[in-house]
């Protein structure tokens, strides 16, 4: 007996409206045991965004963290190590009133997106992952852009 099943859309989309933003940039000399070079460096973009899509989430306030990471860049030009796979480029929480992401960007772009949303050509962020699961959803791709189709969503 074969029973008929509606396809399942195990992804969602999200998409946010650039409010306002920062960044935070810091440089030391790295003094740790576990030091893989002189130098500790750290930089984050941090937007505050009104969500649009979806539905259900439109006109919601979300912290939307992005930090630099020299590792990713560098991952771009080795072969993959067998047994090692990214899970998610970052992670969306969206629990009671905490609605926020943290992820990660290669720092070759860094800057250049940190300098475009202040020009104005980025005014939108995409993120796509699975769907909400205990209020939390691995990330697996975000894009900046200037406008979006909305039958791309």
């Amino acid at each position: 007996m074969h029973k008929n099943k509606q396809a399942v859309n195990k992804y969602q989309s999200y998409l946010f409206f650039i409010k306002k933003y920062s960044v935070d940039y810091s440089l030391s000399l790295d003094h740790s045991k576990y030091a893989q070079g002189h130098y500790s460096e750290y930089s984050s973009l941090i937007i505050e965004a009104e969500c649009t899509f979806p539905e259900k989430e439109c006109g919601n306030a979300f912290k939307l963290v992005f930090l630099c990471n020299r590792d990713i860049e560098d991952s771009f030009h080795v072969k993959k190590e067998i047994g090692r796979k990214p899970i998610a480029v970052g992670s969306l929480t969206i629990k009671m009133d905490r609605r926020n992401f943290l992820g990660s960007i290669p720092s070759g772009p860094f800057w250049g997106i940190h300098n475009a949303i202040e020009r104005g050509s980025i005014k939108l962020i995409g993120l796509h992952g699975d769907k909400l699961r205990y209020g939390k959803s691995p990330i697996i791709s975000f894009s900046f852009s200037e406008a979006h189709d909305p039958d791309e969503l």
